[in-house]
């Protein structure tokens, strides 16, 4: 060997040559990665400043918003927050969690609970030790009135992890407490004992609305309206729903004409954009404008067309119980005007039958049956009315009138044709469609419903009118019982008879209080 160096052969050379072309590829692909890096920074960083150029960034935004949060003006707030996070997304100059956590403070200030709570949620997702957040949420819920809905988000929390948590700990065993009473509530609602427990959880949550319109949608099953517009009043104007506003009107027109006033002021705003409390109003409105329709035709003697408004009255309003009672006894004063008197008398015991201590319901039934020439129960009627208003002297007077024609009747009962409500010269017919007319009134199968007194004189009055039609059908009984009727007569000092027909000179006795002192006949 003469120690010189061998010369590459041709495969060493092409090794070496693959070799640094790998690394120079390598090289070269990691150089357009850093510039393709960097130009992106320049980018974004150029896009950033062309949007600060252009308008304001999601922080401007979210500065903004809180300053109209703390001004109290939420839906703007709430419009530039909800900006702030669509802007958010491409110019991450502020935290996402703040925008949704700042949005959920304002869509909670504006009763907007279901949009809180959801907000609220996210924030808790991004920072799952956000118990402030979470808090929130459960409020929302109970805002809602949606008691297990707040239960179930504070137990996202494991046990151990909110028992270690004072806040979460009271709240879950506060609103744990309120679902066993709300579910109690609910089991027995429409009763007593469900308010005594609605009453408890709305002065537990004396805020929350849903649970005064629970309370007060109980209250309305028992008809007990006045109670209901009671529990609702103290939610402030500006915070009642539709919803409220329209049970509250409803327990007002259903307390009576006295209260129509109050349930339109709670409907006239709101009806312009909730179709239950447009209908609502319109109810009330028709109903009172023929009831007033109705007053005035009675106030001016046209007394038919009286009747007439009355009937489209009642027809609008066949639930409204407390307004029946005075459409049909008002109804029933008309009727006797026109000389509807069984008419008058049927209105009348629907008035009482709606409301039993009702007097002026059973005066003005009295005065019919007197019309009628049905003194017993006319003199029924009128001491029930004096029971009720005691001290009326006029009433009094009039249940004296009533006693003594009773007493006559008495006396009368042999007198046929009294008996029938006819005079001495009537025709066979005459005598016949009057029996047809009263023998269905006194049918003792036409009285199954009246209490035994009532059955009892029912009973008698059908068997005298039975014996006076047999009497007075038949011409040779007629006769001979016309005879007898004239030698008692001629035999009386005073010489006079009864058969003058009892029932219209006993109707004109009373005509004359058609109009009484108290301001008329109808209200």
């Amino acid at each position: 060997m003469d120690g010189s160096v061998a010369s590459p052969s041709a495969r060493d050379f092409d090794d070496d040559t693959s070799s640094v072309l790998i690394a120079e590829r390598n090289d070269r692909s990691s150089i357009l990665s850093d510039e393709a890096e960097a130009r992106a920074k320049i980018m974004k960083f150029f896009n950033k400043k062309a949007a600060a150029r252009s308008g304001p960034t999601s922080r401007d935004l979210k500065v903004e918003a809180d300053k109209s949060y703390e001004s109290a003006n939420y839906t703007a707030a709430l419009e530039l927050y909800t900006k702030a996070i669509a802007l958010q997304k491409e110019d991450g100059a502020s935290q996402t969690k703040f925008l949704y956590g700042n949005r959920s403070a304002a869509y909670f200030m504006a009763g907007r609970f279901k949009e809180c709570m959801e907000d609220c949620l996210v924030v808790f997702q991004m920072e799952p030790s956000n118990y402030k957040l979470l808090l929130r949420a459960a409020l929302s819920a109970i805002s809602m009135g949606d008691i297990e809905r707040a239960v179930s988000i504070l137990e996202i929390v494991p046990p151990k992890e909110r028992e270690s948590q004072e806040q979460l700990s009271v709240r879950y065993a506060e609103y744990k407490s309120a679902l066993e009473l709300y579910n109690k509530a609910e089991s027995a609602f429409g009763t007593s004992e469900g308010d005594e427990m609605y009453r408890m959880l709305v002065a537990q949550f004396p805020t929350i609305v849903p649970f005064r319109e629970r309370f007060a949608e109980s209250l309305f099953r028992r008809k007990q309206y006045l109670r209901a517009v009671e529990t609702l009043e103290v939610v402030s104007a500006k915070a009642r729903p539709p919803k409220l506003l329209h049970l509250m009107a409803n327990c007002l027109y259903l307390s009576g004409f006295e209260h129509f006033e109050r349930a339109r002021k709670c409907l006239e705003e709101v009806s312009q954009f909730d179709d239950d409390c447009r209908k609502l109003l319109n109810e009330i409105n028709r109903v009172d404008d023929a009831k007033q329709k109705g007053n005035n035709n009675f106030s001016s003697k046209r007394f038919k067309e009286s009747v007439e408004h009355y009937t489209a009255a009642i027809n609008m309003a066949p639930n409204n119980l407390s307004i029946l009672r005075i459409l049909y006894c008002n109804r029933a004063a008309a009727y006797k005007e026109i000389g509807s008197y069984r008419e008058g008398v049927e209105d009348c015991t629907r008035a009482i039958e709606i409301a039993p201590d009702f007097f002026k319901a059973y005066a003005r039934r009295a005065r019919c049956h007197i019309n009628l020439g049905d003194n017993f129960a006319a003199v029924r009627d009128f001491k029930k009315a004096l029971s009720l208003e005691k001290g009326d002297r006029e009433l009094e007077k009039e249940l004296r009138h009533a006693e003594a024609a009773l007493s006559k009747e008495g006396e009368k009962e042999k007198d046929f044709y009294y008996q029938l409500g006819l005079t001495k010269t009537c025709s066979e017919r005459d005598i016949k469609v009057k029996y047809r007319e009263l023998s269905l009134r006194w049918h003792p199968d036409k009285c199954v419903g009246l209490d035994t007194l009532e059955k009892e004189r029912a009973e008698h009055k059908f068997k005298i009118i039975s014996e006076a039609y047999a009497t007075l059908s038949d011409p040779a009984k007629r006769r001979e019982y016309d005879w007898k009727q004239d030698r008692e007569r001629l035999s009386r000092p005073a010489g006079f008879g009864f058969s003058g027909g009892f029932g219209a000179a006993s109707g004109d006795q009373y005509r004359g209080n058609r109009y009484r002192a108290r301001g008329g006949d109808t209200w």
